[in-house]
């Protein structure tokens, strides 16, 4: 199978493992909650209003088209990246595999914000 090929399938297969665990998360287990070694480790699912992490710890007050915006550029920024390193840098695997996970986890930013439930 040719190497692109095999990229672009493994990042879809990781925004679908993704995906699938966030639409059972939010129809099974929204109301659930459990904690482990007391109240350091737990599961409280709760759904990010403000869009990112970094919205809602600094309360910067970033709208959605913002989010939407940056996260496009992202995409574009670690395609052109990731050719540059692999053209650069020969073909290792290790430059395949991180762009493969950063590439499905820019993806997966986008569709919850595109698609996502505004509360």
């Amino acid at each position: 199978m040719k190497k692109s090929l095999r990229v672009i399938l493994l990042v879809l297969a990781l925004v679908l493992i993704d995906q699938s665990i966030k639409i059972y998360i939010y129809n099974n287990l929204m109301n659930k909650e459990f904690y482990i070694f007391d109240s350091i480790f737990g599961f409280k699912p709760i759904i990010n209003t403000k869009y990112s992490y970094f919205n809602s710890f600094g309360n910067m007050g970033i709208g959605l088209i913002t989010h939407i915006v940056l996260n496009i550029v992202m995409l574009f920024l670690i395609l052109i990246i990731f050719y540059f390193i692999k053209e650069r840098y020969s073909n290792n695997k290790i430059i395949y595999c991180l762009f493969v996970l950063v590439c499905a986890a820019a993806i997966c930013s986008l569709i919850d914000k595109v698609f996502g439930e505004e509360v």
